[in-house]
């Protein structure tokens, strides 16, 4: 039975000449953006990964699968003595992210087409099919898209105030070192 496992694991390696690489969770990096009220301010921080792969063929890159760690939102934007406007917006955001119930978000990369990545993204409880450009760094991989939090149902839960206070849009750089 192991060796029949050991074969079934590496099949896709031998006959589609694929190998999975490993990211580096603790230099590679998700950095996001969003803006209020038709970009009249905004807030910035980071997301971490918990693990992560990318499926190289012949040289270029073709799958991959990632998981985020939605606890480790943190805001950069406002200074670490300002506490309380610091915890009232990730207090904020981890609601609006239901990350009590849902902690970790997803990626999965169906194909490369070109210098795009097709794929699916899983936030909440909603997946949702999603492209984006790649670009190979010295390191590994860099990408730079937005995402509607209506379309996930980000901030769904949230007062109709605060709704209306928060622009659709979320802006994402994600930095990929690769072991």
């Amino acid at each position: 039975m192991i060796k029949l496992c050991f074969i079934l694991s590496i099949f896709p390696v031998l006959l589609f000449g694929q190998r999975r690489v490993q990211i580096d969770v603790q230099k590679s990096n998700i950095l996001w953006k969003g803006t209020k009220m038709a970009g009249s301010g905004s807030h910035e921080g980071t997301l971490k990964f918990i693990s992560g792969w990318l499926g190289i063929q012949n040289g270029k890159l073709n799958t991959g699968a990632f998981v985020v760690d939605m606890e480790s939102m943190r805001v950069t934007d406002i200074p670490a003595h300002e506490t309380i406007p610091l915890n009232g917006l990730t207090r904020h955001l981890k609601e609006a992210f239901e990350v009590s119930l849902f902690k970790y978000g997803k990626l999965e990369i169906d194909k490369i087409s070109g210098s795009i990545a097709f794929g699916n993204l899983m936030l909440l409880r909603t997946t949702k099919e999603i492209s984006f450009p790649v670009k190979k760094t010295s390191t590994g991989y860099e990408t730079d898209f937005t995402i509607s939090r209506k379309r996930w149902k980000i901030g769904e839960a949230s007062s109709w105030l605060a709704d209306k206070l928060v622009d659709d849009l979320i802006f994402i750089k994600v930095i990929i070192v690769l072991r």
